[in-house]
Formats: C-alpha cells, sequence, structure tokens
C-alpha cells in the first residue's frame, strides 16, 4: 500500500520499547489487511505434479487435467479476493482483508495449508516468517479535512512514534516516514510505516479517501523447525499487537471501543 519515498529511522535495541498489552478484541477496526508468509529452501525440481495435483483436490477441490502440469506461483483466492494464498518453490504467502480476519487465530485453516504444502516436500524448517498488518484511518472518523496535517498527525500517532518527524508543509499531498527497530536477541526486525495522503482535487480515483496509514511488519530471520512455525508466528503477532497501541494516541483506542466508526 505505501510504495513512496520514505524518511528512514533505524533504531536498534537489545529489547523494543512497545509496552505490553494484554490482547482484546475492539468493537471496532481501522485493519484492512493481515499479510503472512515464509521463505524456505527452493524445491524445484523436487516436487511432483502428481502429489502436487493431490494437495490442491483435497485442500481446495481443485481438480487439474491428468496432460496438464501445474505452473508456479500456484495462487488460489475466495471469490471475493479477500483470501488469497500464494504457493511458490521458495516462498509461501497468505493475504486477508479484514471482512474475513477475525483474529490471528482465524488464520489457522490456511496457515495449515502451508505447512502440508511443506511437508509434501518433508522439510524440516523454514528460513524466515514475516507478518504485515495494515491500517487505514479515513479522515472522516479523526476530524475535519481542513485540519493541519501536523495537528492530525499528532491526533492519531503517538508522541513516540512521531518523534523526530516533521512536517514541511500543511498543503503537501502526502507524506510517508518508516522506523526500523531490530531485536538482535530473536534475529528479529520491527517496521513502522506511517504517514499521510490526502486525495487531489484533479484526482480521477473517486476511491481515494483523504488518510492516514499504519504500514507495519515484524520479520524473524532464523531456521525455525516446521513444528515451530505457529508458536513464532503467535509471538510476533503479539509484539505488532503491542507496536500497534504504541504507535497510536488513546484517541484512536476510544474510537475502537465505540459501537461504530
Amino acid at each position: 500500500m505505501i510504495d513512496d519515498v520514505f524518511l528512514h529511522i533505524e533504531i536498534f535495541l537489545e529489547m523494543y520499547p512497545f509496552e505490553h498489552k494484554e490482547h482484546k478484541i475492539y468493537a471496532n477496526t481501522f485493519l484492512q489487511n493481515v499479510l503472512v508468509e515464509w521463505h524456505y529452501a527452493s524445491i524445484v525440481g523436487i516436487l511432483d505434479q502428481d502429489s502436487i495435483k493431490r494437495f490442491l483436490e483435497e485442500k481446495f477441490k481443485i481438480k487439474t487435467e491428468e496432460d496438464k502440469n501445474i505452473q508456479y506461483p500456484i495462487i488460489v483466492s475466495s471469490k471475493d479476493k479477500d483470501i488469497q494464498l500464494f504457493f511458490d518453490r521458495d516462498v509461501f504467502k497468505l493475504n486477508v482483508r479484514v471482512n474475513y480476519y477475525k483474529g490471528f487465530e482465524s488464520l489457522n485453516p490456511f496457515l495449515r495449508c502451508g505447512l502440508d504444502y511443506l511437508k509434501l516436500n518433508d522439510a524440516q524448517n523454514i528460513e524466515s516468517c514475516l507478518i504485515r498488518k495494515i491500517d487505514v484511518f479515513p479522515f472522516k472518523n479523526i476530524s475535519s479535512n481542513n485540519t493541519s496535517n501536523a495537528t492530525l498527525l499528532n491526533k492519531i500517532f503517538s508522541k513516540k512514534l512521531l518523534e523526530g518527524v516533521s512536517v514541511s508543509s500543511n498543503d503537501a499531498f502526502q507524506s510517508f516516514w518508516s522506523k526500523n527497530f531490530e531485536d538482535r536477541n530473536n534475529s528479529e526486525n520491527v517496521v513502522i510505516k506511517f504517514g499521510f495522503q490526502r486525495k487531489q482535487v484533479n484526482d480521477s480515483d473517486k476511491g481515494l479517501d483523504d488518510r492516514f496509514v499504519l504500514d507495519f511488519s515484524i520479520d524473524r530471520i532464523k531456521n525455525i523447525p516446521i513444528d515451530k512455525i505457529n508458536s513464532n508466528l503467535s509471538e510476533m503477532n503479539k509484539v505488532l499487537y503491542d507496536a500497534f497501541h504504541w504507535s497510536v494516541n488513546q484517541d484512536i483506542i476510544d474510537i475502537m471501543e465505540k459501537g461504530s466508526l
């Protein structure tokens, strides 16, 4: 979602600055997308076509003709595209939109498909895994469009996140920043990207509203046994939950606790 040029701020710590929060389910969310992916040694030339075809039929009821080979990458999605699974020779990805997402545990059936795909090759571990979440805050839920960019930034994001950030002009169409936190003890990075994007008067995209974006991810780069992937992802998701609360103001939490946006 955010593909602009960022001001990057690197922060290297022995532990994250995010205060731990007990998990709770809010009445509302600004979350739009959740992405989970893991990388593994390439399986080029290892998986035979019959095994892949049986896998697709058993898991997704997808039948392929006997005389046709499966082409990579393999993409399986729901009709509404709210759920997409991506199987390739060296990476598995799961992308879920908010319409389906009901907490991280709701992803387990699809993550299990990724694990079963690995087991076709008798893989023992993965090389890295990542969780990414994207939140979008429309101006209409936060304040007036006439409010300055700097005021809105301070209304949405916490002082800790905004430390070192300056807005050069209230007329700016878009500005994004990126902060990188490294936990060397766990070979892990948390990247928090945030900023705003205003619709220009002559913008032809009528579906684009003025909005603020919080795009944050956690990447654990180390060999992880297959039977430990779920527990590692659960730990990482808890870090992102804490990172979200560290990044936003209480005003945002109050809106999430209300009955309607």
